[in-house]
């Protein structure tokens, strides 16, 4: 009767079968929305005596009646505006339709979980595609060191050639299997575009190499875990010159050729080699930015394709739980 008597309308309308629902179910229009001259607090007022909850309904009439007294007098109402959360009903909602519900939240975390996984995808398959890249490579610079040593170094000493470390010194010398392998690293690493780069690294150097012993703590791990797992890669994943890159160390162990020169050789810091030691590391330092790049752009569509699918089948099921129940009335 409030209602009428503020709106000039029946807060539901219909045959006797959609009011009875309407009652049970249905929140009324608010009546500032058909009369914004209504006062604030009377609306308040209207719809706490009119809620669907026992638990927001005034107990009694008497209190109905205290906080229309407050209002006439201007004494702050006790009754406070039903909040925009409760309005959405979405509990209530739940409640009468729970199939609807369980689509629309299957959807919501299925979605989420995709969306998800789908971006860790690109971490997943840049970093294995930098695996399996790194251990090509350091493949490649074994066999090329192996083909260097037995094919070269062996041949021209036979002749008379001297191979050492200061070769760029001595005129028609050569440079050792160590030296070749690091110097092309640093060639490597001042012409490469991509900005790979390898080294090859000791804990126990020659004197005359002031640079060729680790330099930070990755370095420094690598050689510990490859003396004791020198049949394991070491590898990680971190930023390195201010670019995401995967660092990937293998052990250089002693063939049975460099150890006369090591062990007999006075530059040396180490004269007990044994065959078999691990002597080095060989390092390759990978910047995977461009690949992050390159990946990010081919699963732009993918992704874009998922998310137009997730947010259809979200609006598909908030139709279902918002509109298929009224049309039910």
């Amino acid at each position: 009767m409030l209602y009428e008597l503020l709106t000039g309308e029946r807060p539901f309308r219909g045959n006797r079968r959609m009011l009875i629902l309407q009652v049970l179910e249905d929140e009324p229009r608010p009546p500032r929305q058909l009369n914004d001259k209504i006062p604030r607090d009377l609306e308040t007022i209207c719809l706490k005596a009119m809620a669907k909850s026992h638990a927001r309904r005034y107990p009694s009439a008497r209190e109905l009646a205290d906080d229309l007294a407050r209002h006439l007098s201007g004494e702050p109402i006790r009754a406070r505006p039903i909040g925009r959360i409760e309005r959405l009903r979405l509990r209530h909602w739940c409640r009468r339709n729970p199939v609807a519900a369980s689509i629309l939240i299957a959807v919501s975390l299925g979605s989420g979980v995709g969306l998800w996984h789908l971006s860790r995808l690109t971490q997943q398959l840049v970093q294995s595609t930098a695996l399996e890249g790194a251990a090509q490579q350091a493949e490649m610079l074994d066999i090329v060191n192996a083909l260097y040593t037995s094919q070269v170094v062996e041949r021209v000493q036979s002749h008379g050639i001297v191979v050492t470390h200061d070769y760029a010194r001595k005129s028609g010398a050569i440079p050792l299997p160590a030296t070749f392998t690091i110097e092309s690293g640093q060639l490597i690493g001042e012409r490469s575009k991509t900005g790979m780069l390898f080294r090859l690294y000791s804990d126990t150097p020659f004197r005359s190499r002031q640079d060729g012993g680790p330099r930070d703590d990755f370095e420094r791990v690598a050689l510990a875990d490859l003396r004791r797992r020198p049949d394991t890669p070491f590898s990680r994943f971190e930023v390195f010159q201010g670019r995401p890159s995967l660092r990937y160390a293998t052990a250089r162990r002693m063939q049975a050729d460099c150890i006369g020169c090591h062990n007999n050789d006075s530059n040396s810091t180490r004269r007990d080699w044994k065959v078999r030691d691990v002597g080095g590391v060989l390092e390759i330092i990978r910047p995977l930015d461009r690949d992050i790049a390159r990946t990010h752009e081919g699963l732009r569509g993918t992704f874009l394709l998922m998310a137009a699918v997730s947010g259809a089948l979200l609006g598909l099921s908030g139709l279902v739980l918002v509109v298929w129940p009224r049309r039910l009335k």
